[in-house]
């Protein structure tokens, strides 16, 4: 089954939040990505950080799907996507080398 990257970071607007504003979305998130990996999604989750591992670099998740459309579908249901907390970009990742996942 291919394999999907989407990455996102925050809009304008939420960036300038406290976190203290944005985090009952990213518990609702986090919440999401467990109960899909309970279900059995096989899914790569996390979030950017600099140098000094300070985040804001956006976040990152990697997961299988069907196709790029059922893929899509399923990123809908992302609570972070849903609450316009985050701008977003949806990719299949064609792997050339490496380990497998």
């Amino acid at each position: 089954m291919p394999w999907f990257i989407k990455t996102e970071t925050f809009t304008q607007e939420t960036a300038a939040l406290p976190l203290e504003q944005k985090r009952p979305h990213l518990e609702a998130h986090r919440r999401w990505v467990m109960s899909q990996c309970h279900c059995g999604r096989r899914i790569h989750s996390g979030y950017l950080v600099d140098g000094e591992k300070r985040p804001g670099g956006g976040g990152l998740l990697i997961f299988e799907a069907r196709s790029f459309e059922d893929a899509y579908r399923w990123v809908q249901a992302d609570p972070m996507i849903q609450s316009g907390l985050v701008t977003w970009q949806l990719q299949e990742w064609i792997q050339i080398g490496g380990d497998a996942l």
